[in-house]
């Protein structure tokens, strides 16, 4: 990966990644990554739907991954259906 497209000097590349976790990690299981810098590998992981717990020390990685993360979190799942509560007045008027 060309150094210009990296969040951190150390990040592999997500093909890689993916291809790990699939053989490593059992289906519906945990990916735990210690030193998880700009979170390539949670991102990874998410995106597969897997659950992932990463640790950084530093602040400006940690923020890096929580945001990588959050956003193939929300690209991965579908949006919630919106429930509404019907009161009485909306029950009556929709049973006439």
């Amino acid at each position: 990966m060309p150094a210009q497209q990296r969040h951190h000097s150390t990040e592999k590349l997500p093909e890689l990644i993916r291809r790990l976790i699939k053989i490593i990690t059992p289906a519906g299981g945990i990916v735990y990554d210690p030193t998880m810098g700009s979170g390539s590998v949670g991102e990874a992981a998410v995106a597969m739907v897997y659950r992932f717990i990463g640790i950084d020390l530093d602040k400006h990685n940690y923020d890096v991954a929580s945001s990588r993360i959050s956003a193939a979190a929300a690209a991965t799942r579908p949006p919630r259906p919106c429930m509404v509560r019907p009161t009485h007045y909306n029950l009556a008027h929709s049973v006439a």
